[in-house]
């Protein structure tokens, strides 16, 4: 079985949600190799509506605070050597710096 006929095959078989990830995805290798368009232009984005994002109350937010997970995660961070003063925003901050160059 060739190749394209696989990536059909997982594609076909793939929930509907994620096969606009899949096609994002190859518009995204496209872009990469220069091969956007047929005259080697990238394609122009399409308009989507975004996914809804899930909606929390406060009560959820706290009870997955005091989850233990998370609370290994907050325990390791105080046992870091980190200067008492760095928030949690700070530490993000750091990382899109150092991943991104934000």
């Amino acid at each position: 079985m060739s190749d394209t006929a696989v990536l059909l095959e997982e594609i076909q078989s793939l929930p509907p949600n994620l096969a606009a990830e899949v096609l994002d995805f190859v518009g995204y290798l496209k872009q990469k190799s220069g091969k956007g368009t047929p005259d080697g232009e990238a394609a122009a984005p399409r308009a989507e509506k975004p996914a809804a994002l899930p909606h929390f109350t406060m009560a959820q937010i706290e009870a997955a605070a005091q989850s233990p997970k998370v609370q290994a995660i907050v325990g390791a961070l105080k046992g870091a050597g980190l200067p008492p003063d760095i928030t949690m925003k700070d530490i993000r901050e750091m990382r899109l710096t150092e991943k991104y160059g934000i």
